[in-house]
């Protein structure tokens, strides 16, 4: 089984190479970042990126390292200059942490919703594989000043070295040379060599320099090397393209070393002689040469039959059509480069990416299905472009700009069709959307939850000419659209909606865009080519200068705050003059290039090694003209993120050698094959030998076409068998599995509302880095859309050569169900009672007959002053389900059944009943009196979680909150869970740091029992166990005492060689007593553990040094610091 490389496409390689990763290039406003342990005593501060005092680093970091392989906590300090909506940490993969969210907390907030911790992929362009901890707070604002992220229990690395973490604030680096750094080391007296890479290859003019490289590419050195005492020991640093190829080795302990080092473009070489180095040694200007690696030149040629064949368009489409889009993306991600991205809309997948400093657009990778009326873009300033896929669906995507990938998020409250808009507020951090197609939806989408809620209704249905747009102050404003002149103006604070002034007549292809300022821009469309400002500090609105082409379906707008214009699309389907751009200060329009029509094919060439591993993807497009593609590979190879820089970069490159060469294109197959050295494994592609550093191998490689599936897909009634329409706009995908049963190809479409029957063409895989066609073979045809199903296997045969297999089958209406959900009190008969907690989210799951699997599921909200909500649920077949039903405050005593037939609608109603609410008093105590909390120094507001257990010892509720610091008595009620994040858990890390899993539980009530409490606040325990006895939609009143504990600190110190007294890092502190017990790791020398009144044995632990233990007794609430000193074994 062959291993996959990071892949990067050509042309996203290049984009980097602009200048998104020099180092220190951008940074984010002042915003800085510490971490513990790292710090170096006395100034107590970390080592950066960009130490200016090189040899002050080479001096002192010995006094402020960990161990390899030692385990203890990583605590970050991010101080931020201004509000942010979002902190990020990216830790280098060496660093073993756990998966488990239960091990990451932080200051910034207590919902675990907010929490997310992630292994990168391969082709991350910022860390590669490295680990990322993204923390918010939900409400779009990170107030100015310290925030904290602490990692429990992190094992250091075996290769040791100078590491860094980089640090993301807003989706923005605060600068690599801010980059706090920690040296992991071998021995606790470590040596350092340091050199330079020079260049060994046969060019005099290039020959003893140091390595020439260009951002983002960088350098390698390994030291692997054995101690005294038989230990091996590998170390590694990390050079940039500016460093002149200068490194520096830490960590290390006395032995003799091999150095092995690497470029860009440069292959593994290793120094010939070996380096020894005594504890606590420097040794410099130990240099290593390195030589270039070979380069391959190729030809790919075009075949069909054995006969040359133009490439060809993978398709020719109109221009901009119903559901085109655009969404400013800006410099941010990319500098040297200003983007604005774009849906065609239409029913295609298009999707495209326009820079308007160089006015060219490219393809990029196609939306996960066909994008139709309503289909609307929204950036979420930081790495995400989000969308409506529109035309009747309720598929909603998040794309990520970084690695070009899509995600389905979840899907809208609603189907949205024409008049769909979004909009991203800059001030909450929240997606606002109208559903459009003639209904008032108005919905809110919070990223960070991935969760959609109903707001108040627009004052009037929306349909084709609906707009969203939002200004600095979070205020959304929307065009009515159908031809009206209704423009509203939507407050997020109190979730109303107000007239404005009306003026333009807003049609299809209407659309509004906010400059950032005070001004919003607008096309009414309607095939009119009016153009308007509106000012939204006077409420008015004026006309300017006309658009050049009179704008249609498809129209759209989106400011650049880059250069100030305004970009728009015309839309109407035209294939030329169909984008422009106004200049606010000339009040005057410019025509762009055209928004393409014509869709290139990609190709991807792959180089592997004579193992099948890939060493490099490289990615670009065809010309449809021509019957050949040519390409350069330039022997890049290890896509690295530690190089010291803000991003990734290659670090090495191939030596001589045999490799294999794969091309993958859409509609074509490589008919070559090889096989694998020493295996009965087989691939495609062709042998390349590379003889030497210097060779420049040229092959010819050659591509044949493939054929084509059409595949014509009737929808019918299960009964009579006749052609039945869809009643909404739908997706129809589908998919072809060869005679292995694995998948070629996939295709999508929109199904329009009032079609019987729908056409997909299949050609293979297309929109992957490693495209490719459909050989020729029998295929067994797989059809899914939503509210239909195949009743038996079809299949098609497929040759070669644009060949075209031709298939019909059919598609039979499934079953659905109308589900009324009423809320009821508990009588009998239960009476209706209007919806207690408005806006909660109600969640109707479809189960098997035994309430086991979840077949299908809705969504939808609690209204205020009505006592029932209906949905409907398509896609079921034949057969028996029950239904569960989850909404907050609510209980469903009654198990439902329902029988349901292929074509048929059943209606049913479910009664929820309201339940009970906890009204729970928390009292603060210190040694038996009233207490503030002075125990918390991150904030003056304390996290506080509640969790309940019911008399079965079940999660029942759950909530959280914040109290002032100032606060020694407080109140907080349950009534089940609300869209919490967690399971229940008691552990607190240090008995004091309160974590949890973030597992999501389902919204639901509290039914008539009994129930405990479990109360953490940082510093306090809870000792008291009271029941409270609830009635059904009654309210208990329960009072809990919750006593502060005694904190125990201090300092560990130890002394190095040069006999200074230097703190020890990672050295783990337990403290065993009686009824309780503890344990935490030191931080800068430094530990903490909250405990229990009571007599305690402190042992302390760390490798390499002799165990230290203690007896200590600790009184209720008191402070007891005592410091300790543990000496070395060698």
């Amino acid at each position: 089984m062959r291993k996959l490389s990071p892949m990067l496409p050509l042309f996203f390689v290049t984009l980097i190479l602009n200048l998104l990763f020099i180092a220190g290039l951008v940074q984010v406003r002042g915003d800085v970042a510490e971490v513990s342990p790292g710090k170096i005593l006395p100034q107590g501060r970390n080592f950066y990126l960009d130490e200016t005092n090189e040899t002050l680093v080479k001096v002192e970091f010995s006094k402020g390292l960990v161990l390899q392989e030692t385990v203890g906590d990583l605590l970050f300090n991010v101080t931020t200059q201004a509000r942010r909506r979002t902190i990020a940490v990216y830790i280098p993969p060496e660093f073993k942490v756990s998966r488990d969210l239960t091990y990451v907390w932080t200051s910034v907030t207590n919902d675990y919703h907010y929490i997310s911790l992630s292994t990168l992929s391969n082709r991350d362009p910022i860390a590669p594989n490295w680990q990322r901890i993204l923390v918010s707070n939900g409400t779009g604002g990170i107030t100015p000043g310290s925030h904290f992220i602490r990692v429990f229990n992190v094992t250091a690395p075996s290769i040791v070295g100078r590491y860094f973490f980089k640090i993301y604030v807003d989706g923005t680096s605060i600068g690599a040379k801010n980059y706090p750094t920690l040296v992991v080391s071998a021995d606790p007296n470590p040596a350092y060599i340091s050199g330079t890479v020079l260049d060994g290859s046969m060019d005099p003019l290039r020959y003893g320099r140091p390595v020439s490289l260009e951002v983002p590419e960088g350098g390698r050195v390994v030291a692997e090397g054995i101690t005294l005492e038989g230990r091996i020991i590998i170390a590694q640093a990390f050079f940039n393209a500016l460093s002149n190829g200068s490194y520096s080795l830490y960590g290390l302990a006395a032995g003799t070393y091999r150095l092995t080092a690497s470029a860009a473009g440069y292959y593994n070489t290793t120094r010939p002689d070996s380096v020894t180095v005594v504890s606590g040694q420097s040794l410099e200007n130990v240099n290593v040469y390195v030589y270039p690696s070979p380069k391959i030149q190729g030809t790919v040629w075009s075949k069909c039959a054995g006969m040359p064949h133009p490439w060809e368009p993978i398709t020719v489409y109109s221009g901009p059509y119903e559901g085109a889009s655009l969404t400013y993306v800006g410099t941010g991600i990319f500098p040297g480069r200003d983007l604005i991205y774009a849906l065609r809309g239409g029913g295609t997948s298009d999707f495209l990416r326009y820079d308007s400093i160089s006015d060219r657009w490219e393809v990029k990778h196609r939306t996960p299905g066909s994008v139709g009326s309503g289909g609307s873009l929204a950036f979420d300033g930081v790495q995400y472009i989000y969308a409506l896929q529109g035309g009747g669906s309720n598929a909603f995507w998040r794309y990520d700009v970084v690695n070009d990938e899509w995600q389905a998020m979840e899907n809208t409250l609603g189907i949205v069709g024409d008049g769909g808009a979004l909009t991203f507020n800059l001030k909450d951090g929240l997606i606002y959307a109208i559903g459009g197609g003639e209904t008032d939806n108005f919905w809110r989408y919070d990223p960070l939850t991935n969760r959609w809620e109903a707001l108040s209704p627009t004052p009037g249905k929306v349909g084709a000419g609906g707009a969203l747009a939002s200004d600095r102050e979070g205020r959304v404003y929307a065009f009515r659209g159908m031809g009206t002149t209704d423009f509203w103006r939507y407050d997020p604070s109190n979730n109303t909606w107000t007239d404005r002034s009306t003026k333009p007549k807003a049609a299809g292809g209407a659309s509004l865009t906010f400059d950032g300022t005070q001004y919003i821009y607008a096309v009414e469309g309607g095939d009119s080519n009016a153009f308007w400002r509106y000012d939204i500090t006077v409420d008015s609105w004026s006309p300017l200068l006309n658009v050049d082409r009179n704008v249609g379906p498809g129209g759209a707008l989106t400011f650049d705050g880059f250069n100030g214009k305004i970009y728009a699309l015309v839309g109407g389907g035209l294939t030329s003059e169909n984008f422009y751009a106004y200049d606010p200060s000339s009040n005057s329009w410019r025509e762009m290039s055209d928004f393409p029509c014509v869709s290139p094919r990609p190709i991807s060439i792959e180089i592997l090694d004579a193992l099948g591993d890939s060493k490099y993807v490289l990615q670009n497009y065809t010309d449809p003209n021509s019957d050949r593609f040519d390409f350069t590979y330039k022997g890049l190879t290890e896509f690295d993120g530690h190089i010291p820089q803000d991003g990734a970069g290659y670090v090495s490159g191939i030596s001589p050698g045999s490799y294999i060469v794969e091309v993958w294109v859409n509609q074509y197959i490589q008919p070559d094959v090889v096989q694998l050295p020493g295996t009965y494994e087989e691939i495609t592609g062709v042998w390349v030998e590379l003889p030497s550093p210097t060779a420049v191998v040229k092959v010819q490689l050659e591509v044949q076409r493939t054929g084509v599936a059409e595949i014509l897909v009737h929808f019918k009634d299960p009964l009579s068998k006749v052609l039945t329409p869809v009643e909404s706009d739908r997706v129809l995908t589908v998919a072809l599995y060869d005679h292995n049963r694995e998948l070629r190809a996939q295709n999508s479409t929109r199904v329009t509302a009032g079609s019987t029957s729908s056409l997909v063409v299949l050609t293979g895989f297309l929109g992957t880095l490693r495209d490719y066609g459909l050989p020729a073979d029998k295929y067994l045809i797989g059809v899914t859309v939503t509210g239909f199903y195949q009743a038996s296997d079809a299949f098609i045969t497929l040759s070669v050569c644009d060949a075209k297999g031709e298939m019909s089958l059919d598609m039979f209406k499934s079953g659905s169900l109308i589900i009324t959900v009423r809320s009821v009190d508990s009588q009998l008969p239960p009476v209706p009672r209007n919806w207690r907690y408005p806006g909660s989210s109600i969640r109707v799951e479809v189960r098997d007959r035994y309430g086991v699997e979840v077949v299908a599921s809705n969504t939808t909200r609690q209204q205020p002053f009505t006592q029932s909500v209906t949905l409907s649920i398509t896609g079921l077949r034949t057969g028996v389900y029950s239904i569960y039903v989850f909404t907050f405050g609510y209980v469903q005593p009654d198990y439902y059944m329902v029988s349901v037939m292929d074509g048929a609608v059943t209606d049913m109603a479910v009664n929820v009943v309201i339940g009970g609410e906890l009204d729970l008093t928390v009292i603060l105590e210190k040694e038996d009196t009233l207490t503030t909390i002075d125990t918390y120094p991150f904030s003056t507001y304390v996290p506080v979680r509640v969790q309940v257990l019911d008399a079965y010892g079940q999660f029942a509720a759950a909530n959280i909150t914040h109290i002032s610091s100032n606060q020694n008595i407080f109140n907080i009620r349950l009534a089940g869970f609300r869209n919490y994040a967690g399971s229940y858990s008691e552990r607190r890390w240090a008995n004091y740091y309160d974590t949890t899993d973030g597992a999501q539980q389902r919204d639901y009530g509290l039914p008539a029992g009994s129930y405990t409490f479990l109360i953490h606040i940082p510093g306090f325990a809870q000792h008291e166990t009271t029941v409270a006895v609830l009635p059904q939609e009654g309210v208990s009143s329960v009072i809990l005492h919750l006593d502060c504990m005694a904190h125990f600190y201090g300092h560990v110190n130890s002394f190095n060689k040069f006999d200074e007294a230097v703190p020890l890092n990672w050295v783990t502190v337990d403290a065993v007593g009686d009824q309780a017990s503890g344990f935490t790791s030191t931080l800068d020398g430094c530990f903490d553990l909250w405990l229990e009144e009571g007599h305690y044995l402190i042992i302390l632990s760390l490798n390499g040094y002799a165990t230290v233990s203690q007896e200590v007794s600790l009184p209720k609430g008191s402070d007891v610091p005592i410091n300790f000193y543990m000496s070395p074994l060698f």
